[in-house]
């Protein structure tokens, strides 16, 4: 049976668009499949699959010595103007210039769909393993008042002494070594934390400059996994305070971790568990942060007779950290990536979107309670 040329016509035009979707139709898919069982899911891509397909997208970044991620995303721009004039001069010589639209938002469609795939493939359904508690025995559970103002009086006596030990440079923090020693350093106390943790994967990638990192400051960005590349990038513009736990925050995603609370108390671990003292000082006083804002919340008068005990050194850190930081707070660039971040992560099953960074402290507590033999 033959279809009328305008039947015919509809039906070329659902079979190419169909095309152009099936490699995120095929995403989808994963995504979902990962959802299912977070069991099987941990066993099967994040135990066997994940370090295989990370390790070889990961071989042009172990090689090369800079950020290739960071060369990509400044590529962008550049080809979507070449590609925006090479469509504009198309479209002047041809006949049917619908047509030369049609193809074009195919060819745009097809990559966006291809994009999404390899997203899937690389790192997607690490979203859906089990959790960081389920895997290492933590007991994630409510906590009361009492037990959150003692995590934090226990935070700042630790960050107080992690202070006194530190690099200053016109009174505020300062690692005090180059970036490439640090991000080895981070490197090598990560894999060294990963031994005592079967479900991380060691890595190879030692943390790299985002190149033109005050963009990342103008989204309020400190780094960035890419699972185009495998690289943890971080932001080299922000203060040093939190240089060193990004770093290790980073590497817990390139690990497997994607949630954003375990990798921040990944990081942390990490952190403090090294004798570096500018990376236990970063670990630590990010940690202080997150818990005493869930303390603010929860018993104000508690935070701030909490609060006066913080040495000299560590208000002149977050105070230098606030005035940076505050230069880029609600602008237009920062509130948009801000809600993409938000969609994104919980399209992926973080349903509280940025909030998820805070759930650290749930972590930080059962952390607490096992180490004080607390039930």
């Amino acid at each position: 049976m033959r279809f009328p040329e305008k039947t015919r016509r509809r039906l070329f035009l659902l079979r190419r668009i169909f095309l152009c979707l099936l490699p995120g139709l095929v995403a989808v898919l994963i995504i979902c499949l990962g959802r299912i069982d977070p069991a099987k899911t941990d066993a099967v891509y994040s135990m066997r699959i994940f370090p295989v397909v990370s390790a070889v997208i990961g071989l042009p970044a172990r090689v090369v010595p800079f950020s290739i991620v960071s060369v990509l995303l400044w590529s962008i721009l550049p080809l979507m103007i070449c590609g925006l004039i090479a469509l504009i001069v198309l479209l002047r010589r041809s006949q049917d210039r619908f047509r030369t639209l049609r193809r074009a938002g195919a060819v745009v469609l097809f990559l966006l769909s291809l994009i999404f795939f390899f997203f899937a493939i690389t790192c997607a359904p690490n979203f859906n393993r089990l959790t960081f508690a389920q895997l290492s025995g933590l007991e994630v559970r409510g906590s009361t008042r009492g037990e959150l103002a003692a995590l934090c009086a226990e935070l700042i006596i630790r960050t107080n002494e992690a202070r006194a030990s530190v690099e200053e440079q016109d009174g505020i923090f300062a690692v005090g070594e180059s970036f490439s020693s640090l991000s080895s350093r981070s490197l090598a106390a990560f894999n060294e934390l990963a031994a005592d943790y079967p479900f991380l994967k060691r890595c190879a990638i030692a943390p790299k400059a985002m190149l033109g990192s005050e963009v990342l400051s103008a989204v309020e960005v400190t780094g960035f996994y890419s699972c185009f590349t495998a690289e943890p990038t971080v932001n080299v513009h922000m203060p040093d305070l939190e240089l060193p736990f990004t770093m290790c925050h980073e590497l817990a995603h390139t690990g497997g971790i994607l949630r954003e609370d375990e990798a921040n108390f990944i990081g942390y671990l990490v952190c403090v568990s090294t004798d570096d003292p500018a990376m236990r000082y970063s670990g630590l006083i990010c940690a202080l942060n997150y818990a005493m804002g869930r303390l603010y919340t929860a018993d104000p008068q508690t935070y701030l007779a909490l609060r006066a005990y913080y040495a000299a050194g560590v208000e002149r850190d977050l105070a230098y950290s606030g005035k940076y930081w505050e230069k880029y707070a609600n602008k237009a660039p920062s509130q948009a990536y801000s809600a993409v971040n938000d969609t994104v992560l919980k399209l992926n099953d973080q349903t509280d979107g940025r909030q998820s960074y805070g759930r650290m402290v749930d972590l930080l507590l059962a952390d607490y309670r096992a180490r004080h033999g607390l039930t």
